[in-house]
């Protein structure tokens, strides 16, 4: 049996803030399976992890060669590779079942095009106890070594992690309101309360307020702080002011020292871009960690993986633009209510043409995170089984030039693509699916479709 989504309001309402009722049924494409692991067989491997130990000594090595460019790793379960300082080498694949632990000691770094995790790998950057200190940075680049092969699952050039993630960075207010509305010219932001964590040289975002522009907000970054006083490097160039005065300004802060990134953004039509998908686990605990010009699934473009018929049968597409690449994604981690849910925490996504975080028939609990310049959306629950929550959060310019809110213009509307289940792309702050998860604290700022849609 075939199922359609069956909207019980083929359109939704549209207001600042948006509701319809849908059903969804989450239709798989019937491809063959694979599983992200085939990337690299432990045969494949060139270099394997024989003693636990540091990336530099020889003796970590099965072949006491420290691996060089194009090295496919594989880490065997029981053993733990420690990345113990930057590495210039760019290695092509790691096949984790054992552990990969970044040092919080020395600033590190690791250029490599896929990374995936086995059920009994872990990845270990820093811990709630012994995080990665102020002075302190973990830089993990998704490198560009040649095209996508289109026609196959596309889980290379990222993070594909099942098992067990953990990430603890500096701890940073994620953002913060103003006190006073900011006006060009200034140097100086008044902020409500002091902000925990913000140092001289982060990058900020002032939030926009032209009602005809979602990109009028402003990146400045910190000359100083004294208290809730921070002293920019550079005027403002424009007008921060709100219509009323209970409304405020709210300012997002983007650095973080952890940063995961994209090597090559615009190659290829973005498809060298890399991606971070948590697979069928929700043993995930990130906190204050940078997503930098991830996610390559467009929402500018229609997806193209699949599609349903007239006849509710699976139409194959072209595959130069699938659903599932986003810069955070929960895919399938589990929806009872007794396990212990995922949790995304002080985390910043900047700069994805598509989702921002998304949630995927999964249990995650998202707490003062931030997006900012996402093309399509920043907060997704993709299939309406999911649990958890969204608290204290920000999205700041949230847009779509290709596919703006157009009330004239019904091959614009929020359903157009409901055919292929490829929603959330007007630029929206927050596209919910179903009524598991709790939102409070939420602040959108610059969206060009709608700031909240429960569908």
């Amino acid at each position: 049996m075939k199922f359609k989504p069956i909207a019980l309001f083929r359109r939704p309402l549209i207001f600042s803030l948006c509701f319809s009722l849908c059903y969804v049924i989450n239709a798989q494409l019937p491809l063959p399976l694979s599983s992200p692991l085939e990337l690299l067989t432990p045969s494949e491997a060139t270099h394997t992890v024989q003693n636990s130990g540091n990336w530099g000594s020889v003796d970590t090595w099965s072949n006491g060669v420290i691996p060089n460019n194009g090295a496919k790793i594989h880490i065997p379960s029981g053993l733990v590779l420690i990345i113990d300082n930057e590495i210039t080498t760019r290695i092509k694949i790691i096949r984790n079942d054992g552990k990969l632990k970044f040092s919080n000691t020395a600033n590190t770094s690791l250029n490599v095009e896929t990374i995936v995790q086995g059920m009994s790998g872990e990845l270990e950057i820093g811990t709630i106890t012994d995080p990665i200190p102020e002075g302190i940075s973990c830089n993990i680049t998704i490198i560009d070594e040649g095209n996508l092969q289109l026609r196959t699952e596309q889980w290379e050039k990222g993070l594909v992690l099942m098992g067990k993630t953990v990430a603890y960075g500096m701890q940073k207010d994620a953002w913060a309101a103003v006190a006073i509305n900011p006006t060009a010219g200034e140097t100086t932001l008044s902020l409500q309360t002091e902000p925990k964590g913000w140092r001289a040289g982060d990058r900020i975002v002032v939030a926009g307020t032209d009602p005809l522009d979602n990109a009028s907000d402003e990146v400045a970054t910190i000359a100083s702080i004294n208290g809730t006083a921070i002293n920019l490097n550079q005027p403002l160039s424009k007008n921060h002011v709100t219509p009323t005065n209970d409304l405020k300004i709210h300012v997002a802060n983007l650095s973080r020292n952890i940063t995961i990134k994209s090597e090559n953004a615009t190659g290829n039509n973005g498809l060298d871009r890399g991606h971070i998908m948590f697979m069928h686990t929700l043993n995930v605990d990130l906190n204050y960690l940078k997503v930098h010009k991830m996610g390559r699934t467009r929402k500018d473009r229609p997806i193209d993986d699949w599609t349903l018929g007239e006849e509710d049968e699976f139409v194959n597409g072209a595959r130069t633009n699938i659903r599932g690449r986003y810069s955070i994604h929960f895919h399938r981690g589990g929806i009872n209510p007794s396990l212990k849910p995922a949790s995304v925490k002080g985390c910043v996504v900047e700069d994805d043409p598509g989702w921002a975080y998304a949630s995927h028939s999964s249990y995650v609990n998202f707490d003062n995170n931030v997006s900012y310049n996402v093309i399509g959306g920043g907060f997704q629950t993709e299939s309406g089984d999911e649990l958890g929550s969204f608290t204290n959060i920000i999205a700041i310019r949230t847009g779509n030039t290709e596919y703006p809110l157009r009330f004239e213009a019904p091959e614009n509307a929020p359903d157009t693509r409901e055919s292929a289940q490829d929603f959330a792309f007007q630029g929206d702050g927050f596209w919910i699916h179903g009524g598991g998860v709790s939102l409070s604290g939420k602040v959108v700022s610059g969206a060009s479709g709608h700031a909240f849609i429960y569908w």
